[in-house]
């Protein structure tokens, strides 16, 4: 759980995951963007946030639904650049 009572749940970090964000860091910062210190490489987190605002008494519950069906196989098709100070979205 994030600070600020986020709720996330995180996947394993493979060393190809990785290297991929390492690439998306690079590219970002080749369009002039300034890139958060949270998504530098070695730095970042990758997550899926579960519950955005979580008080501590509601974890449990989140966790026992979680664990329901958890694991979970993914594969990530899409990303997106989001500027958040104009909400504008650049597709990759």
């Amino acid at each position: 759980m994030f600070r600020r009572s986020r709720c996330w749940l995180a996947p394993v970090a493979s060393e190809p995951l990785l290297a991929r964000q390492g690439e998306v860091a690079e590219a970002v910062r080749a369009t002039g963007a300034l890139l958060h210190r949270n998504y530098e490489p070695g730095t970042w987190t990758p997550h899926v946030t579960l519950a955005p605002r979580l008080h501590l008494d509601q974890l449990a519950t989140v966790a026992r639904h979680a664990f329901e069906v958890l694991p979970v196989d993914a594969v990530l098709e899409r990303a997106a650049l989001i500027d958040t100070s104009t909400g504008e979205v650049h597709r990759v």
